[in-house]
């Protein structure tokens, strides 16, 4: 890989609230869960945080409150190497948070977000962040901010020729207005069907396509990835780098992943092959950021493989 990549993320910023579980309650069911981890999480903060700590110069435009959380989450950004000029505070609202209950079995995850400040980025806050998106290789967005101001970032990108990157959660059904914009659509298994309403993985990636985006990249979890654009499709396999412990934040380390690999330069096929392993390697360990791997530890692995 070159120089570094510029990676700019317009997204959430939130304080998780986990609790380990023996299984994922179902509706109606009380369960006794382990003590409370309070950590460092949001789409947005873990996507520009997997990107710092893989080698890019990342910029967060967010929003967080004038509160505790709010102080946490920004020094926390600071020691990783994020650049949070705009990560703007509110003292209107509190810092977003989540609740994540994460099954000790598997690792698999169920999350209910409240949004806070995050409700409140708006194009104004953009606009403010236009020279970054500008000088940027990359823009990183997903839908954890309203759905108008990741419009209007990936219409400031797309008229300076920065590459956009949406990760389509959580879903949100104005998400379609926003394929023509979007240069690498990344959605997981559930959130493919749910923005094109289709069964067939086939049928909703063309349908995706269609709706003017120009690649997709469908993440599996333990069994890789998928790549599609209207000249073909490949499926790509993920290493095994230990045992899933929690999967809170593997997407998010993929899509950080993929946007430094890609904004350095490599092919999308090797980008992705960066990005599944990055993300293996998170799984294997507990919490959002806390997860994330560095670039030594990558770089190790794929020399191995």
């Amino acid at each position: 890989m070159s120089l570094a990549a510029r990676i700019v993320v317009v997204g959430s910023c939130n304080s998780d609230y986990i609790v380990r579980v023996p299984r994922l309650p179902s509706p109606g069911e009380t369960i006794i869960g382990g003590d409370i981890d309070i950590v460092n999480g949001g789409k947005g903060a873990n996507q520009a945080v997997a990107s710092a700590r893989l080698g890019a110069i990342a910029s967060l435009v967010g929003r967080v409150g004038s509160d505790a959380n709010g102080d946490a989450a920004m020094h926390k950004l600071v020691s990783e190497g994020v650049d949070v000029t705009y990560l703007k505070r509110d003292s209107t609202v509190p810092t977003g948070a989540a609740m994540v209950a994460v099954e000790t079995s598997s690792g698999e995850n169920s999350i209910i977000v409240s949004s806070g400040a995050n409700s409140k980025l708006n194009r104004d806050d953009i606009f403010r962040a236009t020279a970054a998106i500008a000088a940027a290789h990359v823009l990183v967005c997903q839908l954890e901010v309203p759905v108008d101001s990741v419009a209007f970032a990936l219409k400031v990108a797309r008229t300076h020729g920065v590459i956009t990157i949406l990760n389509p959660a959580p879903y949100n059904e104005r998400v379609r207005e926003l394929l023509e914009y979007v240069d690498f659509l990344v959605p997981n298994e559930i959130e493919l069907s749910q923005l094109s309403g289709q069964t067939s993985e086939d049928d909703a990636i063309a349908q995706c396509l269609e709706s003017g985006c120009h690649n997709v990249v469908v993440t599996k979890g333990p069994r890789g990835a998928r790549f599609a654009n209207r000249q073909g499709t490949e499926y790509f396999n993920v290493p095994f780098c230990g045992p899933p412990i929690d999967t809170t934040a593997a997407g998010d380390c993929f899509i950080g992943a993929f946007a430094v690999a890609f904004g350095e330069g490599l092919a999308v096929g090797k980008a992705i092959e960066f990005a599944n392993t990055a993300a293996a390697v998170s799984v294997t360990r507990p919490g959002a950021q806390s997860s994330l791997p560095y670039r030594s530890e990558i770089d190790s692995i794929l020399r191995k493989l």
